[in-house]
């Protein structure tokens, strides 16, 4: 890592637009990639309308997690971070602005029929969800289910690992963290 990089925490200021759409993405930033439930496992036998749930659980975001960014007008490359409290902010603001339905897909083209069934803030580690399903994030980390009922989307791209993770799509604020650990507040808004 570069040590002259500049870092920057990420505040979700209220009454702003925060995190407004959840991406899939092949390279997602915070390098975790998400599972997919595909095959069902029948209890009971029902009529079999589908075969495959079409589901992925995955890391939205992680606190303290420093995650590479790159400014295209500053050609300058810097770190972001989320701290519990903004993690827990952005997730709420997602389902009270009724973000659910808004997916894109590598952060460009919106996509229909994918929705976010369910999410989550991990509370302890050890015996979270996710912790099932071989997942092993910190207390504080941002998780979510979706539900993939776009043919399209789940053939030619999860089943296929062209698409690996979540990555979110808010609108934040920067706050510099410079070496002696002051904070210096930027003016940046960022889409993550």
């Amino acid at each position: 890592m570069d040590t002259l990089r500049k870092r920057y925490n990420c505040k979700y200021e209220v009454g702003s637009t925060g995190a407004f759409a959840i991406s899939l993405v092949k390279n997602p930033a915070t390098t975790n990639h998400f599972i997919a439930l595909s095959e069902q496992e029948e209890l009971i036998t029902l009529s079999n309308v589908d075969s495959e749930q079409r589901i992925v659980m995955g890391l939205v975001l992680q606190p303290g997690q420093f995650i590479p960014r790159y400014d295209k007008d500053t050609k300058e490359y810097f770190d972001i971070t989320f701290d519990v409290e903004t993690i827990k902010d952005l997730s709420q603001n997602f389902f009270m602005d009724s973000n659910q339905h808004n997916s894109k897909l590598e952060h460009k083209a919106a996509i229909k029929d994918v929705v976010i069934v369910e999410s989550w803030l991990i509370e302890n580690p050890e015996i979270d969800k996710s912790a099932n399903f071989g997942m092993n994030f910190p207390k504080g980390s941002w998780m979510a289910t979706m539900k993939i009922n776009n043919d399209e989307i789940w053939n030619e791209y999860v089943k296929t690992g062209e698409v690996r993770g979540f990555s979110v799509d808010a609108f934040v604020q920067l706050e510099e963290i410079n070496l002696k650990t002051e904070i210096k507040m930027s003016k940046l808004q960022s889409i993550l």
